[in-house]
C-alpha cells in the first residue's frame, strides 16, 4: 500500500508557548479503549468506565514536558512512536510518596494540557508506564535553592504520534 502525502505547510507565526501546564492522570483500565475514536490525529470520542476520575497534577512553568520520537526499521518494515513525558511536583510528603507508589505500579492514560490551551493524550493504546523513561525520583536537595520534590517520568509506545484530545471531549471527563 502506498503512503500518499496529503498536504504541505506554510510558515507559522511565532506565537506558540512551550511547556505543559497540567497533567491529568487515570488508570488505563478506566478508559474503554475500544470506544475511542481518533480522526485526523484528534481524539473525538473517549469513554471513561463507570465512576472513575482523572486526577489533576499542577506543575509550575518550566516543570512539565513531553517528547514523541518515531522509530523506524527499514529491515523489519516497522514504525512506532515513543512518547516520554516528565513533570516535577514540589515538596516531599508521605501522602505523595504513597500516591506516586500507586502511580508507578499502574499503567496510565495521561492528558497533557499545554500552555497554548491544547490537550494531548498518551497511553491510549497500551497504557503509559511511569518509572520507565524520563527521571523518576524524590530528592531533598543539598543547597538551600536545590529542588525539594519529585521528578516523575513516563513512557508510552504507540502506533502514532501523541494525538490531540478535542477540548469538548476533555470538558466531558470526570476530573478530581
Amino acid at each position: 500500500m502506498a503512503c500518499v502525502l496529503t498536504q504541505g505547510f506554510t510558515l507559522d507565526c511565532s506565537d506558540g508557548f512551550a511547556g505543559i501546564k497540567n497533567f491529568y492522570i487515570s488508570e488505563y483500565s478506566n478508559i474503554d479503549a475500544t470506544a475511542t475514536v481518533i480522526a485526523a490525529g484528534v481524539v473525538t470520542t473517549l469513554t471513561q468506565v463507570g465512576a472513575t476520575n482523572f486526577y489533576k497534577y499542577e506543575v509550575r512553568q518550566g516543570n512539565g514536558s513531553f517528547v514523541t520520537t518515531p522509530t523506524k526499521s527499514l529491515e523489519n518494515g516497522t514504525l512506532f512512536f515513543d512518547t516520554v513525558g516528565q513533570m516535577s511536583v514540589l515538596k516531599l510528603s508521605a501522602s505523595k510518596n504513597e500516591e506516586f507508589k500507586l502511580l508507578l505500579a499502574n499503567r496510565a492514560v495521561v492528558i497533557l494540557e499545554d500552555f497554548n490551551g491544547v490537550y494531548w493524550i498518551a497511553g491510549l493504546e497500551n497504557g503509559a508506564e511511569f518509572g520507565i523513561g524520563g527521571t523518576t525520583d524524590a530528592m531533598s536537595g543539598v543547597a538551600a535553592g536545590d529542588k525539594y520534590g519529585y521528578s516523575l517520568g513516563f513512557t508510552d509506545k504507540a502506533t502514532r504520534y501523541t494525538p490531540e484530545l478535542d477540548a469538548t471531549v476533555f470538558a466531558g471527563l470526570t476530573i478530581s
